[in-house]
């Protein structure tokens, strides 16, 4: 029976072959597709980034279907989130420390 995969950070991947996640390319994510749960999604917490993704989908529904009221307030609370999470992921809070597989994410860009 095979003791499974390594998960020394030393090595950077699993013995899988697979690689561990970045920080700097959830932050990035973040930044310019976090409205769409982009940097949820790449770690692997996918049940929140699609949740971002329907909200989004929705506040840019009633952007155009209330004129700004519903949708200005709606994406300003985004935005909050957004600023919250790239926090999150900066200091490798909460659920931004580890990907789905249990990997703690690095500095490093594979």
């Amino acid at each position: 029976m095979s003791p499974g995969p390594s998960l020394d950070p030393a090595d950077g991947a699993d013995g899988a072959g697979g690689k561990r996640k970045s920080k700097p390319i959830a932050l990035l994510l973040c930044l310019f597709g976090g409205w769409a749960g982009l940097h949820h999604i790449y770690v692997g917490n996918n049940v929140i980034g699609f949740t971002m993704l329907a909200i989004s989908a929705f506040l840019i529904g009633t952007l155009f279907l209330f004129f700004f009221v519903v949708g200005f307030f709606g994406f300003l609370a985004l935005a909050h989130w957004l600023v919250i999470d790239m926090i999150l992921i900066a200091t490798g809070a909460w659920y931004f420390r580890y990907d789905e597989k249990g990997r703690e994410l690095t500095w490093a860009v594979n």
